[in-house]
């Protein structure tokens, strides 16, 4: 895909840009089949994580060569804890990476660094066979290239990083911040509670200093919720999980079918 300035349009490159995307969470059903649905039911993305599956290392980088071949944007969240942990995920060659509690501007420019390399940032640097063979060929560095198509995305998920969203927000490298809004509802002392009014204004603050410095993402339980979300500038949507959509597709099934005789009872 080509995009307006003549260059090759990626998945980061469409989220900067503001375009609505809309995706899932991957985390209990690490299948090739289950990207391949999310693909085919025209989602733009699937966030592929660390922080709450039982998923290694092997098996989330078989699921983005999945979301690369399928067409759609594979995230990686990242499990909580120091920047450094984040190498080897970034090497899998994402289209971007999601690290979860972050609290302060301090905590982001340490993340934006290892996520970029230098002059932009620190990341550690090795000659991949995935990279040469993505970047072969076009214009400019293919580590230039590889910092351009990675998106760097932060959660903000608790009371204490509220007041400092705007400036974690504006920390150079970071392109969105995402809400989490289940540790957020925690934080509150409303465990769960993702739609009482109490959550949604802390998130509408978090929204009113994120917006003019980078991209907005949130997780909906409900798509009645959107349109709120989206008012606030929101353009990147996670809605549900791998898990939870299969089991709301089996009990719909089970809902819909039909009585039938009962049987004689012998096999």
């Amino acid at each position: 895909m080509v995009g307006p300035d003549g260059e090759i349009s990626t998945f980061a490159s469409a989220v900067r840009r503001g375009r609505s995307a809309l995706g899932t969470f991957v985390l209990e059903l690490p299948a090739r089949a289950t990207i391949e649905c999310c693909a085919q039911a025209g989602l733009d993305f699937a966030v592929l994580d660390l922080e709450h599956s039982a998923f290694d290392l092997q098996q989330v980088s078989h699921l983005t060569a999945c979301c690369r071949a399928s067409g759609i944007g594979a995230i990686v969240r990242a499990e909580a804890v120091g920047s450094d942990s984040i190498a080897r995920i970034l090497d899998m060659a994402p289209d971007g990476v999601m690290v979860p509690a972050v609290e302060s501007a301090k905590h982001a420019a340490a993340i934006a660094a290892a996520c970029r390399y230098r002059p932009r940032g620190r990341r550690g640097l090795a000659p991949l066979v995935r990279h040469r063979y993505e970047y072969a060929g076009r214009h400019g560095s293919a580590f230039e290239r590889l910092d351009d198509q990675l998106l760097v995305i932060l959660q903000i998920e608790g009371r204490e990083a509220i007041a400092q969203a705007g400036a974690i927000a504006a920390t150079p490298g970071i392109d969105a911040i995402f809400i989490g809004p289940y540790d957020l509802s925690q934080s509150l002392g409303l465990p769960g509670r993702i739609d009482d009014d109490r959550v949604l204004a802390a998130g509408a603050e978090i929204a009113g200093a994120v917006t003019p410095h980078a991209r907005l993402g949130v997780f909906v339980g409900d798509p009645a919720a959107a349109p709120r979300w989206s008012a606030l500038g929101v353009t990147v949507f996670a809605a549900s999980t791998d898990g939870q959509t299969l089991l709301a597709g089996y009990e719909a099934l089970q809902r819909s079918w039909p009585p039938l005789p009962a049987g004689s009872g012998e096999c």
